[in-house]
């Protein structure tokens, strides 16, 4: 049995790549260098992961 954890919800395929240009424009505007956008990047991903290791675990229990 598969079962995701992903929304159901159909979104613009556009959505996603115009959030993170505009995220990016904002936080060089805020001054980051890019060495702290690949820093702030990688945080991301790993709370991502361990948000995706939590909700695996719970449902198999």
């Amino acid at each position: 049995m598969h079962v995701t954890t992903e929304p159901q919800t159909k979104t613009d395929p556009r959505t996603v790549p115009t959030l993170a240009k505009a995220l990016f424009r904002q936080l060089r505007e805020q001054g980051l260098s890019s060495t702290q956008i690949v820093s702030l990047s990688s945080e991301l991903i790993d709370m991502v992961s361990s948000d995706m290791r939590r909700e695996t675990r719970h449902v198999a229990e």
